[in-house]
Parts: C-alpha cells; sequence; structure tokens
C-alpha cells in the first residue's frame, strides 16, 4: 500500500524542517514511541521504521497522533532549500523529496 502528500518545509532555529503527523503515519508502521532513522541523499530524505538500533530517533506525539520532526540541516541540503515536498508514504519507509510542483 502507497500513499502521497505535499507538505511544506519549515525553519527551526535556522534548521530545515519536515513535520509529519497523524493517523497516516500509524498506517504505515510509524506508530508512536516506535524507532526509526533518517538517512539523507542529493535530493532525498528517507525515514525508515527500525529495530532500535543506537542512532534512531523516537516517534513523538501521542498513540492518537504520532509525529516525526525530521529537522536537520541536512533536510536542507537533501532536498536542496525546498519549500515544499512531496512525501510518499509505503509499508515501513517514508520518502521526502523536494516538490515538483506546489500543490494547489
Amino acid at each position: 500500500m502507497k500513499n502521497t502528500s505535499q507538505v511544506k518545509v519549515g525553519d527551526n532555529r535556522g534548521r530545515r524542517r519536515v513535520w509529519l503527523e497523524g493517523k497516516r503515519l500509524i498506517g504505515f508502521g510509524f506508530h508512536h514511541q516506535a524507532a526509526y532513522t533518517v538517512t539523507y541523499a542529493d535530493g532525498i530524505v528517507i525515514a525508515r521504521v527500525a529495530e532500535g538500533t543506537a542512532d534512531s530517533r523516537k516517534v513523538a506525539g501521542s498513540e492518537q497522533r504520532p509525529i516525526l520532526d525530521i529537522c536537520s540541516n541536512k533536510v536542507g541540503v537533501a532536498l536542496s532549500g525546498a519549500d515544499r515536498a512531496d512525501v510518499l508514504y509505503e509499508d515501513g519507509f517514508i520518502t521526502v523529496t523536494a516538490a515538483k510542483e506546489a500543490s494547489a
């Protein structure tokens, strides 16, 4: 199963931020307090459900409204400073790329 959305790429304390929240995350394995890792590459940011590795983060929020807050200077570099991002949700991972077109 796949799902897509487009989100704003914001700023927090001088770093670029992608904020994802809500029940959609639960459907793709990102439950409250689940461990996940983030990798950055040219044009892409990938969050993957993890087994609690040393470099993993935890899904914030609550059981009803989980939150992934991906905030790093690496976000800005990977997304080439884009103001909007396309998000592809798949089972166990989320792919974020610079938006090709702004949503209406």
